[in-house]
Parts: structure tokens; C-alpha cells; sequence
């Protein structure tokens, strides 16, 4: 750590802000009414008598803003995908699978090249199952209703609003170099001033406790907050996490104040345990048929 009279350091871990306890379910609430609204104004567009329940703003673009804002949220909250990998996502980005074991439906978020940050493919399996997914069919609703085109999955996800019709999102589809896309961390920053208010209380910005310095809450808070929660994961491996977020082990090192000691340590000696059980099993069944 330098030590300069006029130059204030902040550790790497603590530069960029994240939520603290008390905002992080506050959030989570907001993001649980937010999709019930969401749900009953799909049902109400469908003629379905909503009774009182609270639904989307009229406005069109408003909708579609207020929806663009709870999906990106909720992708990197079970994702960890950075901002520049969410404004490059096409409509066929997310898919389901099945896992073998189980049976269970996930949702997968591919990660194309062009995408990454370090240009290399990769999936990013959501944390929230199957909800992702559904959650990805009710946005392509409402793309269809504000641009006026039933969205294929090579289109972009998230165009600039300025755009609409069938012809616009036809060239924009074909455009590959600095397509007009949304800037989605201009809407972000502006739906969380907009939640100091409706929630009533702060959550566009946090004091930090390290050292006092008020810092905005960013799409990297959130990645900071799904990385932090899944490494307190005692199941969660820090080498698979690493890949799921397209980082390093020694980034989490630098940035979530991982011990990578620790982790190498715990990993390794599960995995000697489980060796020794085997062996133990098989000297047993060894004995006994002797």
C-alpha cells in the first residue's frame, strides 16, 4: 500500500461501489412487486380483469424502459455478465437446458465472442433456473410491442427506443460495427435515482464503510454482489465461478478480497477426502468378499 501525503488510496476491492445489506433487500423487494405488476399488466393486455392490482405505466416507452431496466438488473444479479456483455446481447442470447442428473430446466446466457470483453465464447448458466428464461419470453412481448417487429434471435436486444418499425430494426439487425444500441448504463443510473423515490429511501448511491467516500451504484455493483454471494457458496468452486463470470482467479483476488490460499486448501483437501473414501469402500468390499 503507498503512503503519499496528498494522494488518498482506496483498496482495489473497495474502488466501485456496492449495495449494502439493508439496499440489497430493498432491492430484491422492489424486483419481487416489480415483475408482479409486470405479470398483471401482461394479463390485462390480454383482456384478463386485473381488479386492483397495480400494473405498468401507460406510457409506451415508459413501459418499455421500466421493463429494459428489471430485465438487465435481474440478468446480472444471477449471472454476474458485465454491462458491455449485456448491451451486445441478441434476442436468441438466452436459451433453456436440461441437467442430466436432475431433470431440471436452467436458463444459459451464450456469451459470443464479439460479446466478451476478452473476445472468448463462453455460458453463463442463471442462478434463478428456468425463471430467467421465462422472464426473457415476456421481454421479446413487449420488444414486439414497442418496435413493431416479432424479434428474431439474431436481432439485438436492447436497440436505442429511438428506433422503431420493421425497417429500422432490419438494419439495425445488420449492423455489426457500433450498432446504435441503448445506453443501457445511462438507463440504469436513472432508474436508480428514480428508486431513491420509490422506495424511500437511498439506493442510487452508498457511504462506504471502509473509507466514508460516497460511491453510485453501477451494473458492477451488482456483478460485485452475485460474485461476493457465490463465493460465500461453501459448493461453489472459485475456478468454475471464474469461467461463469469470463474473469480470472487472481482478479477475485485483487477486487473480492478472496483468500485464494484458503480456497486452494478447502478444494483440494474435499477432494483428497473423497479419494480416501473410495479407497476405504473398495478395501471394504474387498475384505468382506475374502
Amino acid at each position: 500500500k503507498p503512503s503519499y501525503k496528498n494522494i488518498k488510496y482506496t483498496s482495489p476491492s473497495q474502488r466501485r461501489a456496492s449495495f449494502s445489506d439493508e439496499q440489497d433487500k430493498e432491492f430484491s423487494k422492489w424486483l419481487g412487486l416489480f415483475r408482479k405488476r409486470w405479470l398483471a399488466q401482461l394479463e390485462a393486455d390480454k383482456g384478463i380483469d386485473t381488479g386492483n392490482k397495480k400494473l405498468l405505466p401507460s406510457h409506451t416507452r415508459d413501459r418499455l424502459t421500466k421493463v429494459t431496466f428489471y430485465v438487465l438488473a435481474t440478468l446480472v444479479r444471477n449471472t454476474g455478465l458485465r454491462s458491455a456483455e449485456l448491451r451486445k446481447m441478441s434476442i436468441g442470447s438466452v436459451i433453456t437446458f436440461k441437467e442430466n442428473k436432475t431433470g431440471d430446466i436452467f436458463s444459459l446466457v451464450e456469451v459470443t465472442a464479439q460479446m466478451s470483453k476478452v473476445n472468448k465464447w463462453r455460458e453463463v448458466v442463471c442462478s434463478n433456473m428456468d425463471t430467467m428464461a421465462k422472464i426473457w419470453e415476456d421481454y421479446k412481448y413487449e420488444y414486439e410491442r414497442y418496435f413493431g417487429i416479432e424479434p428474431q434471435d439474431e436481432y439485438w436486444a436492447f436497440p436505442t427506443p429511438h428506433i422503431k418499425g420493421k425497417k429500422d430494426i432490419l438494419e439495425l439487425a445488420k449492423a455489426k460495427t457500433n450498432p446504435p444500441l441503448r445506453n443501457i448504463s445511462t438507463l440504469f443510473a436513472q432508474q436508480m435515482l428514480n428508486l431513491d423515490n420509490e422506495c424511500g429511501c437511498v439506493m442510487s448511491e452508498v457511504k462506504s464503510k471502509y473509507d466514508g467516500e460516497v460511491r453510485k451504484i453501477s451494473f458492477y455493483s451488482l456483478r460485485k454482489g452475485y460474485i461476493m454471494k457465490m463465493l460465500q457458496n461453501e459448493k461453489m468452486n472459485v475456478y468454475v465461478l471464474a469461467r461463469q463470470c469470463g474473469s480470472s482467479i487472481q482478479m477475485f483476488e485483487r477486487y473480492y478480497d478472496v483468500n485464494l490460499g484458503r480456497v486452494h486448501r478447502h478444494t483440494f483437501t474435499e477432494a483428497v477426502r473423497y479419494l480416501r473414501k473410495l479407497d476405504e469402500e473398495r478395501e471394504s468390499k474387498k475384505v468382506i468378499s475374502d
